[in-house]
C-alpha cells in the first residue's frame, strides 16, 4: 500500500513539474526573462502553499 502511494505521488509531482516546465519553455523568447519569471513564480507559489499548510506555525519559536 505504501509503495503504491509513493509511486502515485511521484507520478503526480512529475506530471506537474513537466507541465510547469513546458509552460516556461513555451514562453522562451531568446532572453532570460521567462526563466527568471518562472523561478520567481514557483518560489512565491511554494511559499504561499507552505504558509497555508503550516497554519502559521512556520516562524514560531519553540521553547
Amino acid at each position: 500500500m505504501a509503495g503504491t502511494a509513493a509511486s502515485l505521488i511521484g507520478t503526480i509531482t512529475t506530471v506537474i513539474g513537466t507541465l510547469i516546465g513546458f509552460m516556461i519553455g513555451q514562453s522562451f523568447d531568446d532572453t532570460i526573462v521567462p526563466l527568471a519569471v518562472g523561478y520567481l513564480s514557483c518560489g512565491v507559489l511554494t511559499l504561499v502553499v507552505l504558509l497555508v499548510t503550516e497554519s502559521g506555525q512556520l516562524f514560531r519559536r519553540t521553547a
